[in-house]
């Protein structure tokens, strides 16, 4: 008899886990078309590359090449893309998958917490046709990987109640943590929760969730003792030195770009994330009757908003990842603040909530639109660049033009991402863009432990006998002088222009038109 029963609710649970199944393959299959559609964030060239060389050169992030976030992005998409092939599109749909991920978790959390399916399909819009997350979600940077983690780890912690439950949240955090440095941020809001259990059981929540913790870590541990330099200096002392202000300062412009997040007409995310900070009023107001899954998500959006503010320059989507945060804190403090009135009255409350989130998603349809469909104003591309340079399509084209014409010897790129899809390897010191940005601020032989390209460097690079191939396109603007100065000075004939990334070729020594240098 007892068994019976048992079969009934394992049933059960599997059927009503059926909707959220499916709430996740829709989500998985519209992210999936709109990440393949979007146009290429530049620093998606350097995440990418990095990862792939992790697996296809055994390369070391910080010890062998300049990497200026936690360790645990490349090696993830770096594993997905060894089994589903090194292309943009294989890092584009891992994106989706995590993002798929976590609005169902959402969706489910808000059902199972305030027992309203339709708050549960206002959850679904609010994050589904968010802009926030189809702009930034669906690149490959570590918003999704980040944001999935320390979701996951707050709903562990806050609705399941099961005994491994302290240990798994730590060590999800751990691993959001190893992802983007600044999720730490998010950690007082759970060591807090841990603080406010019954006394018999604060001591051994404390104990597992810190070993799950530190479980986590090991990776960066690892990484640390084999490049202690190198590694405090991608992690942090980078993030000081980027900018003149320093890590923290030039306070006007961190103003300037939550007013525009909020309030400015001209953004695409206002009335979204208008909606979404509500949040914080509500659940303040709700507080003691929200559960304690919504309590840690307002309370982790808080702190993580505070930390977005922190790096110098600030920029507006390092926001993105507050959505599933607000969004479930919102709903919960909703559906608490209304528990006290008449059924027929929450229904209404609720079927209006449900109506709003769905205007804001309709609202949302033409900006999907023209930015996935037409390429207009997308973020994450350089200002004036043509939006051709910036496909898929045309860095693909261009990994093929650099395999069929380099004969296997390293590539001198102004951007890593040309490479990522063809069967060569960048020159050193090239595989991050980004370095270029501080590497003449400091010592040269520091540049050089550090795994920085110098302007020297770069023309040695292009001397280098060699080099076969040169490809002067997307974030050449920096130096773009040296490229033309340095191919022209060694010989270097124009093979062919895609888009606007010239491709240069070194002619063999027999041929009729001369060679080289030597």
């Amino acid at each position: 008899m007892r068994d019976e029963v048992e079969t009934i609710e394992s049933a059960s649970r599997l059927r009503r886990l059926i909707p959220f199944t499916l709430l996740f393959l829709i989500q998985l299959s519209f992210f999936s078309l709109l990440a393949v559609r979007r146009l290429i964030d530049s620093d998606e060239g350097f995440y990418l590359y990095i990862s792939k060389i992790v697996f296809s050169e055994g390369a070391i992030p910080y010890r062998d090449v300049f990497y200026q976030q936690m360790p645990l992005l490349p090696y993830l998409y770096g594993c997905w893309m060894r089994l589903f092939g090194y292309t943009w599109e294989a890092g584009r749909i891992f994106s989706a998958l995590l993002s798929a991920a976590t609005g169902a978790l959402l969706v489910w959390a808000v059902e199972k917490t305030t027992s309203s399916r339709l708050l549960a399909v206002a959850a679904f819009l609010l994050y589904t046709l968010n802009l926030s997350v189809l702009l930034f979600f669906l690149t490959a940077k570590t918003y999704a990987l980040s944001t999935s983690l320390l979701f996951s780890s707050i709903i562990l912690l806050g609705e399941y109640k099961g005994k491994y439950r302290f240990g798994a949240a730590g060590f999800l955090l751990a691993l959001s943590v190893q992802t983007r440095l600044f999720f730490l941020a998010a950690a007082p809001a759970l060591l807090f929760f841990l603080w406010k259990q019954i006394d018999r059981r604060r001591l051994a929540a404390f104990r597992d969730f810190s070993t799950g913790f530190v479980l986590g870590l090991i990776p960066s541990l690892i990484l640390l003792c084999l490049a202690p330099r190198q590694f405090l200096f991608d992690n942090v002392t980078y993030h000081a030195l980027r900018d003149p202000a320093g890590f923290v300062g030039d306070l006007p412009q961190k103003f300037e770009v939550v007013r525009k997040l909020v309030f400015s007409p001209g953004t695409f995310r206002p009335t979204q994330l208008s909606l979404l900070f509500a949040a914080f009023p509500v659940a303040i107001i709700a507080w003691k009757r929200m559960s304690d899954s919504g309590k840690l998500a307002a309370a982790a959006a808080a702190l993580l908003g505070i930390a977005s503010l922190l790096p110098t320059p600030t920029f507006g989507q390092y926001f993105c990842v507050l959505v599933p945060f607000l969004a479930l804190s919102l709903l919960q403090a909703i559906h608490a603040y209304s528990r006290p009135l008449p059924a027929a009255m929450r229904k209404i409350i609720c079927a209006s909530i449900a109506l709003i989130a769905l205007l804001a998603a309709t609202a949302a349809a033409p900006r999907v639109h023209s930015l996935f469909f037409k390429g207009r104003n997308v973020p994450g591309i350089p200002d004036g660049s043509d939006p051709n340079d910036w496909s898929i399509a045309t860095a693909n084209k261009i990994a093929a033009i650099v395999e069929s014409s380099s004969e296997g010897s390293p590539v001198v790129s102004s951007w890593p991402g040309y490479l990522l899809s063809a069967d060569r390897t960048i020159y050193p010191k090239m595989e991050n863009q980004i370095s270029i940005g501080v590497s003449e601020d400091i010592p040269p032989e520091t540049a050089d432990a550090l795994k920085l390209l110098r302007k020297d460097d770069l023309r040695r690079a292009i001397a280098d006998p060699r080099v076969q191939v040169v490809v002067a396109g997307n974030c050449m603007h920096w130096w773009q002088s040296i490229y033309l100065e340095a191919v022209a000075q060694n010989g270097y004939d124009l093979l062919t222009k895609e888009a606007n990334a010239l491709i240069y070729i070194r002619p063999r020594r027999d041929s009729p038109t001369g060679g080289g240098a030597g």
